[in-house]
């Protein structure tokens, strides 16, 4: 287990190559956007939290992100990022960059 790391994609490039395995060979289960890059590269992502299938995994835990976000721009506590519209933005950066070659 790694935690409190700066690039959690970096780390699993790490512990991937250490261990020479391929993405297919890895499962991986993260609960926020920093998991994002990780969880797009693995051959089994998990998600805790969904209440049925099609909530596991990467998608589901970007979808949740967004419901998340919608209810905090509805709400007085809206963060900045959801106000001015990045929020997609920002999940999309931390998608990307698990991408092979980024």
């Amino acid at each position: 287990m790694h935690q409190g790391v700066a690039s959690k994609i970096d780390t699993y490039d790490q512990i991937v190559g250490d261990m020479v395995l391929t993405d297919d060979e890895v499962a991986y289960m993260g609960d926020d956007i920093v998991d994002l890059a990780v969880l797009g590269r693995v051959g089994l992502s998990a998600a805790p939290g969904g209440r049925d299938r099609r909530s596991a995994g990467a998608r589901g835990l970007r979808e949740r992100l967004r419901r998340r976000r919608r209810r905090r721009a509805r709400g007085r506590s809206s963060s900045c990022c959801a106000r001015r519209g990045m929020w997609d933005a920002i999940v999309a950066a931390y998608e990307a960059e698990g991408q092979p070659g980024q």
